[in-house]
């Protein structure tokens, strides 16, 4: 077992002779990274909807249930890129409002199922 006062002295020495320090959060970061790329990117595709869940109210461009009978049945345009349902209600409104529940279920039953 290395004492305190080695460790200290290990790290000093790592210091002055100009070795990168770098903290073990970074180097597991890194290491992941380098081993499973597709790991990050599934990372990054569920932070995304998680992101996109938490903040639906400012994201979405209309209201979950805001209809317009006049632009029932659009095609995707400048206004709605999704295009619109057979209520006028906006597709990509209501996808992301869907994600809301969808992780809230995901996290009651993992609490529940631990």
């Amino acid at each position: 077992m290395i004492s305190r006062a080695k460790a200290v002295e290990g790290r000093c020495a790592r210091w002055t002779t100009g070795q990168r320090v770098r903290s073990r959060f970074l180097e597991i970061s890194v290491r992941l990274v380098r081993q499973k790329p597709l790991g990050l990117l599934g990372a990054g595709i569920v932070l995304t909807l998680l992101v996109t869940a938490v903040f639906a109210d400012v994201i979405a461009p209309y209201g979950y249930a805001q209809t317009s009978l006049t632009q029932r049945f659009r095609a995707s345009s400048a206004e709605h890129w999704l295009g619109t349902d057979q209520l006028g209600r906006d597709l990509l409104s209501r996808i992301i409002y869907g994600f809301m529940p969808t992780f809230g279920d995901s996290r009651k039953r993992d609490i529940v199922c631990s």
